[in-house]
């Protein structure tokens, strides 16, 4: 299903990027070669665009979209918190658009199988921090798909541009989320029960995080060796521990949005994008790599 959305993700940043907007991507990501001869009165730029909730319920999802009327595009914010919603990915908080766009912010959110709609139009001209003032109401299916279809109506929406489509993936990937923490909740469990039966076993006590990456990352990554990935060694060090919590929950997104880490990490290794760990939450990605930052490689060649 990952695989699926980031191919859909994918197209849908070629058609804004490429087919609207007439960049070209290259191995440093996104670039606005301009061969015409005729000055830009509003060329794309790298914009910073937040959108804020103002209604104060609990909501077990909340989804941001941003849909840019001029272009038939859309674009799905991110969020750590479900009140602030941001273009790009929590290091680069930005996204490319040109400064004369009307975009329509939509808010979709669901407590249980109960759904709630909100939406507000603004013009980024003027405004690049956004607040969703109403409360989000409640709606049933049927009166979400005709909002929904009211929002397209005017505008032909690729299937890629789509939020329908989008929220379909959404809710398959909340379904595979929640059963990933129910196996590491009843893991837990049993790994507790092991400690507490043999607790005088040698070894018998495994790190979270040495766990996690044993059954996550040894696939593709050594830690002194290159694998499919590279060698990890020292990654702590070279990286930031923000860049290595979102490269590490979604590299593909990072590559699209143009972080120049991942897209030269992207094209070094073949082009080859590293599988989402979204299930993972911000303690366990940085469990793994504080048992990475300990480990050493004297058992390969003597040093570190």
């Amino acid at each position: 299903v990952k695989q699926e959305y980031r191919e859909v993700l994918w197209k849908r940043e070629k058609y804004r990027n490429g087919e609207k907007y007439s960049l070209t991507w290259t191995n440093t990501g996104w670039l606005n070669i301009d061969t015409g001869t005729v000055p830009k009165t509003c060329p794309v730029t790298d914009k910073q665009i937040e959108i804020t909730l103002a209604d104060n319920h609990t909501y077990d999802r909340v989804y941001v979209y941003a849909l840019l009327t001029s272009i038939t595009s859309l674009s799905r914010f991110n969020t750590s918190d479900n009140k602030t919603f941001y273009a790009g990915n929590d290091v680069k908080r930005s996204m490319l658009i040109t400064c004369n766009e009307t975009i329509n912010a939509v808010a979709i959110a669901y407590k249980g199988k109960q759904a709630y709609f909100a939406k507000t139009t603004f013009y980024v001209l003027l405004e690049n921090a956004i607040t969703i003032d109403e409360e989000l109401k409640a709606v049933s299916d049927s009166e979400l798909k005709q909002l929904l279809k009211q929002l397209n109506s005017k505008r032909d929406y690729k299937t890629e541009n789509s939020i329908e489509k989008d929220l379909e993936f959404q809710f398959k990937i909340y379904k595979e989320n929640k059963r990933k923490e129910k196996q590491y909740a009843e893991y837990e469990v049993m790994a507790k029960l092991y400690r507490l039966i043999c607790n005088q076993c040698k070894g018998g006590e495994l790190s979270l995080g040495k766990r996690l990456f044993e059954e996550n990352c040894t696939a593709c990554h050594s830690i002194c060796r290159k694998v499919i990935g590279p060698a990890l060694l020292g990654v702590t060090d070279r990286r930031t521990n923000n860049w290595l919590l979102s490269f590490t929950k979604n590299s593909s997104q990072m590559i699209m949005d143009g972080d120049p880490q991942a897209v030269e990490l992207y094209a070094s290794w073949n082009k080859q994008s590293m599988t989402s760990f979204e299930f993972l939450t911000d303690k366990e990605i940085s469990a793994i790599y504080e048992y990475i930052s300990k480990e050493s490689c004297k058992n390969i060649d003597g040093t570190q």
